[in-house]
């Protein structure tokens, strides 16, 4: 643990796309940056997208971790420096300081939060303890898992419809669960479901627990409507509900709307002077690479002025 603070222009919390971007931007303007990011490596939700990308028009690639490798190339081709494992304890907006959980500690004239998104849990029984036991973690990584087995997808949006027609080429049947009477996913997306002759919905519907002993058996489920709760027997679950922004390390010290997202002023700005946020933290309504990486380019300009 130091004790000493150790001094920037600018700290990026967070390192994903916009966290990267926000980095690149800065190295490249000549601005002292630190990314700081919580996890092993650089890539935020990029880490645990399986699917082509096809929301980042200047680069082509074939999964998620593929565009992280280009983003750190960039990084470090810049120059841009970064820290990983750097797990943030606390950040006191106003006086610009950060300090990590091992003690150390960074200050700066301003802070870009970067912080992201994660993946909304359903908060049932059993839905911890069955994690990789049954709890599938995505439609294309997991396809081999799913081969002539049930498979439960919860959810109604684009994630879980896709994730349904993926699985649907190999599992021998597909329930997906929606709480809503209708789907608010693409259209192409629906219709491919629709189509499938494996795939059985089931709208009005909440999962209430994840059964099973050494792996996942069932699933509990509630008609919304009557009430009437029964059980499905199934092999494996794959959740995708939305998401939720990382925001609860700061979420007290500035404006966030209802959903916790920070509230930008215009691009990039917050209500709290010097300080931005970049990417899907305070973007819910674009939730695509392209965006993260041009907010977190913009905030870095916008520290330079």
């Amino acid at each position: 643990m130091s004790l000493e603070t150790n001094n920037f222009d600018v700290i990026i919390i967070g390192g994903g796309p916009a966290g990267m971007s926000a980095a690149i931007g800065c190295a490249e303007l000549g601005v002292a940056a630190i990314l700081l990011e919580r996890e092993a490596e650089l890539g935020g939700q990029l880490l645990w997208t399986y699917n082509a990308i096809e929301n980042y028009p200047p680069f082509a690639a074939k999964n998620g971790r593929e565009l992280r490798d280009h983003f750190l190339q960039r990084v470090e081709s810049a120059g841009a420096m970064y820290l990983t494992n750097a797990v943030v304890a606390h950040a006191d907006l106003e006086k610009k300081t950060v300090t990590l959980a091992n003690g150390d500690r960074y200050a700066a004239k301003a802070i870009i939060l970067a912080t992201g998104v994660r993946r909304k849990l359903l908060n049932v029984p059993g839905e911890r303890e069955f994690g990789g036991k049954g709890i599938l973690e995505s439609g294309i990584k997991d396809k081999e898992k799913a081969r002539g087995k049930t498979v439960v997808i919860v959810g109604g949006g684009d994630a879980a419809v896709e994730n349904a027609c993926i699985l649907s080429e190999v599992a021998k049947k597909i329930i997906v669960i929606h709480r809503r009477n209708h789907f608010t996913a693409q259209k192409r997306f629906n219709d491919t479901v629709n189509k499938s002759p494996n795939v059985d919905i089931m709208f009005d519907t909440r999962v209430t627990a994840i059964l099973g002993d050494v792996r996942v058996t069932a699933v509990e489920i509630q008609n919304i409507s009557s009430e009437i709760r029964s059980t499905i027997d199934t092999d494996a679950v794959l959740i995708r509900i939305g998401v939720d922004p990382n925001t609860e390390l700061f979420a007290d010290q500035i404006d966030v709307d209802d959903a916790r997202y920070v509230l930008p002023i215009g691009s990039c700005l917050t209500n709290l002077s010097a300080v931005y946020a970049a990417g899907d933290v305070a973007n819910p309504t674009n939730l695509t690479i392209a965006a993260a990486t041009t907010l977190g380019t913009e905030s870095a300009r916008k520290t330079k002025i």
